[in-house]
């Protein structure tokens, strides 16, 4: 690899593959719509879509067996990570980076045929915090739900079932110390095993 020829973060082919030749070949052929030589996301299994996803959202108790720069959209993840149930976190999932995990041990997932990370995101868009928008994507499947008078008056059902099914928790494994203060405070993320906590019938 030629020195200073890394782009740092998220890139096109983190999810597509590698692009030089996709591009050359644009540039060459302006009037082609139809992408040559990428990796085009809606053509790749269940499992290949969560395994590019799983590379970075996929926890802190996985040993690489070989490095993740190499990992290309159709890969087995399997062959670049192997579980460590005895690293950081016990083996317990944690909601800080473990988010593919969780959302697979949801019934949301688990019953569904095709939801994937991208049922709810689209890496093509900023709607981060946007629950109402979320939100509609859970009725997309949940048409017809059954609440409590109580939910029903906080009149957060079509526009917050987040909160209540996806609640915020705090990390086992991250802490942050505010300026002045002696104590440290729990980092807060928002859990991807999408399921009926207990908070909802308070």
């Amino acid at each position: 690899m030629e020195k200073g020829a890394i782009i740092y973060g998220i890139d096109c082919e983190r999810c597509h593959g590698p692009g030089k030749q996709h591009v050359v070949f644009h540039m060459e052929n302006p009037e082609e719509k139809t992408a040559k030589f990428i990796t085009l996301y809606k053509t790749l299994t269940r499992k290949q879509k969560m395994d590019v996803c799983a590379v970075c959202h996929s926890g802190n108790t996985l040993v690489a067996q070989r490095s993740v720069f190499g990992f290309q959209p159709g890969d087995d993840l399997e062959a670049y990570y192997s579980q460590d149930f005895t690293g950081f976190g016990g083996g317990n999932i944690d909601v800080h980076g473990n988010q593919s995990a969780m959302l697979e041990g949801s019934n949301c997932y688990r019953k569904s045929e095709n939801m994937t990370c991208q049922s709810c995101h689209n890496t093509h868009e900023n709607i981060k915090g946007n629950l109402s928008l979320y939100s509609q994507r859970c009725i997309n499947c949940h048409k017809s739900t059954s609440h409590s008078k109580a939910t029903l008056a906080k009149g957060s059902l079509r526009t917050n079932c987040i909160d209540c099914h996806m609640p915020k928790e705090s990390s086992k494994l991250i802490t942050f110390q505010q300026a002045g203060k002696d104590h440290l405070s729990p980092y807060r993320l928002r859990s991807h095993h999408i399921a009926i906590y207990p908070v909802i019938n308070k």
